[in-house]
Protein backbone atom coordinates (compact mmCIF):
# COMPACT_ATOMS: atom_id res chain seq x y z
CA UNK A 1 0.00 0.00 0.00
CA UNK A 2 1.30 3.39 -0.86
CA UNK A 3 0.63 6.96 -0.41
CA UNK A 4 1.25 9.89 -2.60
CA UNK A 5 2.12 13.14 -0.02
CA UNK A 6 2.15 16.72 -1.39
CA UNK A 7 5.54 17.87 -1.96
CA UNK A 8 5.76 21.44 -0.38
CA UNK A 9 8.84 23.89 -2.01
CA UNK A 10 9.03 27.69 0.03
CA UNK A 11 8.52 30.43 -1.88
CA UNK A 12 10.93 33.27 -2.63
CA UNK A 13 9.98 36.63 -1.16
CA UNK A 14 12.02 40.17 -1.71
CA UNK A 15 12.43 43.00 0.87
CA UNK A 16 14.09 46.45 0.43
CA UNK A 17 16.37 47.97 2.69
CA UNK A 18 15.18 51.88 2.15
CA UNK A 19 17.52 54.04 4.10
CA UNK A 20 17.33 58.06 4.03
CA UNK A 21 19.25 60.02 6.63
CA UNK A 22 19.71 57.04 9.15
CA UNK A 23 16.01 56.10 9.10
CA UNK A 24 14.53 52.74 7.87
CA UNK A 25 11.34 52.41 5.82
CA UNK A 26 8.45 50.31 7.76
CA UNK A 27 5.08 49.69 8.39
CA UNK A 28 3.42 47.34 10.76
CA UNK A 29 1.60 44.56 8.81
CA UNK A 30 -1.64 43.46 8.91
CA UNK A 31 -1.99 39.43 8.34
CA UNK A 32 -3.29 36.52 9.82
CA UNK A 33 -2.52 35.12 12.72
CA UNK A 34 1.03 33.49 12.50
CA UNK A 35 2.32 35.86 9.47
CA UNK A 36 3.19 38.75 11.41
CA UNK A 37 0.14 40.10 12.10
CA UNK A 38 1.60 43.15 14.08
CA UNK A 39 5.38 43.05 13.29
CA UNK A 40 7.26 46.04 11.79
CA UNK A 41 8.11 44.91 8.26
CA UNK A 42 9.96 46.02 5.20
CA UNK A 43 8.81 46.70 1.69
CA UNK A 44 8.37 43.44 -0.48
CA UNK A 45 6.78 40.55 -1.47
CA UNK A 46 6.48 37.53 -3.24
CA UNK A 47 8.60 37.28 -6.64
CA UNK A 48 6.39 36.18 -9.90
CA UNK A 49 6.69 33.12 -11.81
CA UNK A 50 9.87 33.94 -14.50
CA UNK A 51 10.34 37.53 -12.58
CA UNK A 52 13.92 38.46 -11.85
CA UNK A 53 14.45 39.24 -8.06
CA UNK A 54 15.61 42.18 -8.68
CA UNK A 55 12.66 43.02 -10.97
CA UNK A 56 10.36 41.56 -8.15
CA UNK A 57 11.56 43.92 -5.29
CA UNK A 58 10.92 47.01 -7.66
CA UNK A 59 7.81 46.37 -8.56
CA UNK A 60 6.78 45.21 -4.99
CA UNK A 61 7.85 48.44 -3.91
CA UNK A 62 6.28 50.46 -6.13
CA UNK A 63 3.01 48.75 -5.21
CA UNK A 64 3.40 49.00 -1.27
CA UNK A 65 4.79 52.20 -0.90
CA UNK A 66 4.59 54.51 -4.60
CA UNK A 67 7.98 54.81 -4.30
CA UNK A 68 10.33 54.20 -7.07
CA UNK A 69 13.55 52.40 -6.33
CA UNK A 70 17.24 52.44 -8.24
CA UNK A 71 20.37 51.31 -7.60
CA UNK A 72 19.87 47.58 -6.01
CA UNK A 73 22.28 45.58 -3.94
CA UNK A 74 21.68 42.56 -2.97
CA UNK A 75 22.12 42.39 0.81
CA UNK A 76 21.67 38.46 1.96
CA UNK A 77 18.64 36.16 2.46
CA UNK A 78 16.80 34.85 5.37
CA UNK A 79 14.73 31.32 5.79
CA UNK A 80 11.29 32.12 7.63
CA UNK A 81 9.20 29.07 8.13
CA UNK A 82 5.72 30.13 9.15
CA UNK A 83 4.40 26.74 10.70
CA UNK A 84 0.97 28.95 12.63
CA UNK A 85 0.05 29.86 8.63
CA UNK A 86 1.71 26.82 7.02
CA UNK A 87 3.75 29.20 5.22
CA UNK A 88 7.38 29.13 4.03
CA UNK A 89 9.43 31.72 2.57
CA UNK A 90 13.08 32.28 1.47
CA UNK A 91 13.60 35.98 1.69
CA UNK A 92 16.51 37.47 -0.63
CA UNK A 93 17.21 41.49 0.83
CA UNK A 94 18.02 44.44 -1.48
CA UNK A 95 19.89 47.15 0.01
CA UNK A 96 18.28 50.68 -2.19
CA UNK A 97 20.49 53.36 -2.53
CA UNK A 98 18.24 55.99 -4.81
CA UNK A 99 14.30 56.51 -3.82
CA UNK A 100 11.98 58.34 -6.04
CA UNK A 101 9.00 59.86 -4.41
CA UNK A 102 7.45 59.64 -0.76
CA UNK A 103 6.08 56.44 0.90
CA UNK A 104 2.61 56.58 0.56
CA UNK A 105 0.13 53.47 2.36
CA UNK A 106 -0.99 51.90 -1.19
CA UNK A 107 -2.18 48.66 0.44
CA UNK A 108 -4.35 49.64 2.92
CA UNK A 109 -5.76 46.39 3.93
CA UNK A 110 -1.80 44.95 4.44
CA UNK A 111 -0.28 47.32 6.33
CA UNK A 112 -0.63 50.32 8.16
CA UNK A 113 1.65 53.57 7.62
CA UNK A 114 4.90 53.67 5.80
CA UNK A 115 7.12 55.33 8.59
CA UNK A 116 11.03 56.07 8.99
CA UNK A 117 12.47 54.72 12.17
CA UNK A 118 16.35 55.34 13.47
CA UNK A 119 18.98 52.75 12.16
CA UNK A 120 19.99 53.48 16.36
CA UNK A 121 16.11 52.20 17.29
CA UNK A 122 15.07 49.66 15.29
CA UNK A 123 11.40 48.19 16.90
CA UNK A 124 12.06 45.05 18.29
CA UNK A 125 8.95 42.75 16.55
CA UNK A 126 9.98 42.67 12.96
CA UNK A 127 8.48 40.57 10.52
CA UNK A 128 11.05 37.99 9.02
CA UNK A 129 14.62 37.78 10.37
CA UNK A 130 16.76 40.69 8.97
CA UNK A 131 18.33 42.95 11.36
CA UNK A 132 21.31 40.84 10.91
CA UNK A 133 21.67 40.61 7.42
CA UNK A 134 21.42 44.94 7.40
CA UNK A 135 23.71 44.66 10.22
CA UNK A 136 26.52 43.16 7.91
CA UNK A 137 26.37 46.16 5.78
CA UNK A 138 25.29 49.12 8.30
CA UNK A 139 25.60 49.83 11.77
CA UNK A 140 21.69 49.23 13.31
CA UNK A 141 20.53 48.20 16.92
CA UNK A 142 16.91 47.41 18.21
CA UNK A 143 14.91 49.94 20.73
Amino acid sequence: MSTTQEVKYPNVGVCAFIIKDNKILLARRIQIEGFGNGDYALPGGKVDWMEDPVQAVIRETYEETGLTISDITFAGYSNDPFEKANKHFVTLYFIIKHIEGTPTRMEPLKAEEWEWHPLDAIPKNLFCNWLDILGKHIPVKQA
